[in-house]
């Protein structure tokens, strides 16, 4: 079954639900019907008997005969005689059951905008016919609705229709025969068809399209000539449009489903089975002053116990780019009590220039949505994930982002004018205060292959003499950016760094990964030189797998200008706290025993030595500082040794 929507008026818009000649599963009814043979206006009518009501909302008590000059009578059954009895210009006979049984239906589904409740327009006739072949037309359906007769006819749409910014929230209904079908059977079996019997033999123009009307009538009574009032409506406003029976963009399908890269739906409209690029095209060329684009409305409902409720509401116009689906990604409000999840999707065909539309509706449901809730998912886990954190300090003063950073930084010196000012390098130094792993705390272990000598917490260390431990878990790094003092040029003190810059902590000479510092104040205080950074897990494994063991920190000014500001070395965090056992090893050995065996001695030589060959086979850049810094210690243990 394919729909095609009319517009009828303001309030009032009619889907046409065809069903096509092989329609796989046709809408079957069975039914009895009258014919009617109104002469009064040469027209041919049907509607069913009142028992099929239900089935079919086109009954006769429902319906109203034209009788000229735009007035219309409602057959209205408690009037004796009935009004077709009683209008000697109109024959009404029934029609035999056995040519109307299983019958194959299209259903005109009449919507009605929220709030239009019968009071400014109390009176309306809703219909469609057919023609002929000598061109007389047959009423297959002329119901009347009104503030009486609304509430027996109307369904409150639990899903509401959403159309050019209005809301249609309720509909009628109304069967009536496919006349494809009728064409089929009559040119099969002829006189005993039911379309010979309603045309009288003449038949229907074969394909004619379906006219369809919306007629405003006001109510008046009609006294008749034998006593009997009855109830007469005269046209005040007529509406009406066609619907073709063969349709041209049948081939024009909606297409709803959710993406299977991710949790979020895709929709998209396709012509014959691709996507609809080619007819957008094809449609454009044929008139100069076509311009064809797509409408997408997608409505989001939720079921809370057995109440579908409205959760959202999303409209996209495609202009271009047809060839490619559109996402979108529903938050639900109660995705924790939601059964399901339902969405309605509207396709619609629009020519900007002209209004023309066609439309095209689907949708989709899903059971346990929640993961479309506000908040994402989360799992608890039954032990925390142990990260490691990492605290280092940089030294830069006045950060200027136009000079490149090499390790020396300039300061001010006497100028040959007043005006200018000139500059000569100092030095940077980094910090690095106690370093430590969350599953064995060991707040005496430093971070440094070097132990602070004046007693503090933290170890302040130059250009290149960081090295940065890296563990195959999540690794937390908080930076410190110390200065020398200009008074006392041996204190170091927090650098200023909140000049609207953004840092980026890099691994490799290349910065094959880089990541950019959290910019977050739980974490970050730049104006007192604390800045921090994130390494994922997954990224941290990538990171472990490299061969050069560069690290570097640079400065991106809100130009985009980078500038280096800090170099280092990193390390597996696992070979890193293999060095400083071997030096503690080493520190142990000579303080407890000063006098040890050369023996003992040379043994510990060999661990140093070991793990200097270690150093040696990271970057170069940074490295060389800590290996000076061993060397020292294996020349002292050598010295010792020699007594």
């Amino acid at each position: 079954m394919t729909s095609r929507f009319v517009t009828l008026s303001d309030y009032c818009i009619l889907e046409y639900m065809m069903t096509p000649l092989g329609d796989p599963a046709p809408n079957i009814v069975n039914s009895d019907y009258y014919f009617v043979k109104n002469t009064n206006v040469d027209l041919y009518q049907i509607y069913n008997i009142d028992a099929d009501a239900a089935a079919t909302k086109n009954a006769r008590g429902s319906s109203v005969v034209p009788i000229g000059d735009s007035r219309l009578v409602r057959v209205d059954l408690t009037s004796n005689p009935i009004y077709t009895a009683y209008d000697p210009n109109i024959i009404e006979s029934s029609v035999s059951p056995s040519l109307s049984s299983a019958l194959v239906m299209d259903t005109m589904r009449f919507h009605f905008a929220s709030g239009f409740n019968f009071t400014e327009v109390e009176n309306i006739v809703v219909g469609a016919r057919g023609k002929l072949n000598n061109l007389t037309q047959i009423q297959l359906a002329n119901v009347l609705i009104n503030a009486a007769s609304y509430q027996e006819l109307l369904t409150f749409n639990t899903r509401p229709l959403f159309l050019a910014n209005t809301i249609y929230d309720k509909y009628v209904d109304i069967k009536i025969p496919t006349l494809a079908y009728l064409d089929a059977d009559f040119s099969t079996f002829g006189s005993a068809s039911f379309e010979h019997v309603v045309t009288e033999g003449t038949g229907l123009i074969t394909g004619a399209p379906i006219t369809v009307s919306l007629a405003e009538v006001s109510y008046e009574d009609y006294y008749a000539d034998n006593g009997e009032t009855y109830e007469l409506y005269r046209v005040v406003s007529y509406f009406e449009g066609s619907v073709p029976q063969t349709n041209e963009f049948d081939s024009l399908g909606a297409v709803i489903q959710e993406a299977t890269d991710g949790d979020y739906i895709e929709f998209f409209a396709t012509w014959n089975g691709a996507f609809p690029d080619q007819l957008i095209s094809t449609l454009d060329a044929q008139t100069s002053g076509n311009d064809w684009i797509f409408v997408h409305q997608l409505q989001v409902y939720e079921q809370i116990g057995s109440n579908l409720v409205p959760s959202g509401n999303f409209l996209v116009y495609q202009e271009d780019n047809f060839d490619v689906p559109l996402s979108y990604r529903p938050i639900l409000k109660e995705a924790g009590f939601a059964v399901s999840m339902s969405i309605d999707y509207t396709l619609r065909l629009l020519n900007k220039n002209t209004g023309d539309q066609i439309i095209r509706t689907g949708s989709m449901s899903l059971f346990n949505p929640n993961k479309y809730g506000k908040n994402l998912m989360k799992l608890a886990l039954a032990e925390a994930p142990q990260s490691l954190k990492v605290y280092n300090k940089i030294v830069q003063k006045n950060i200027d982002v136009t000079n490149l950073f090499t390790g020396k930084k300039l300061a001010p010196v006497a100028a040959p004018a007043a005006s200018t000012i000139v500059y000569v390098p100092t030095t940077v130094n980094v910090s690095v205060p106690t370093f430590y792993k969350q599953a064995n705390i060991r707040i005496s272990q430093k971070n440094a292959l070097l132990k602070a000598t004046d007693g503090s917490t933290e170890l302040i260390f130059g250009q290149g003499e960081l090295i940065l431990p890296i563990d195959p878990t999540d690794n937390f790094i908080k930076i410190s950016v110390y200065e020398a003092d200009t008074l006392n040029p041996g204190i170091q003190k927090p650098a200023n760094l909140n000049n609207n810059s953004t840092f980026s902590l890099n691994f490799g000479m290349d910065a094959k990964y880089s990541y950019s510092s959290l910019k977050d104040a739980a974490f970050e205080n730049p104006s007192q030189g604390q800045i921090a950074f994130r390494i994922p897990k997954d990224q941290s494994k990538k990171i472990l797998d490299l061969t050069d063991q560069m690290v570097y920190i640079s400065l991106i000014a809100e130009d985009g200008t980078e500038t280096l500001l800090y170099t280092g070395t990193w390390l597996p965090s696992n070979e890193y706290a293999s060095i400083l056992k071997a030096a503690d090893a080493a520190k142990t050995a000579l303080v407890n025993d000063p006098y040890a065996t050369i023996a003992g001695l040379q043994k510990s030589i060999q661990t140093l030595q070991a793990e200097n060959d270690k150093l040696k086979a990271a970057t170069q850049t940074g490295k060389a500082y800590a290996t000076s810094t061993k060397k020292e210690k294996v020349s002292n243990i050598n010295s010792l040794s020699a007594m």
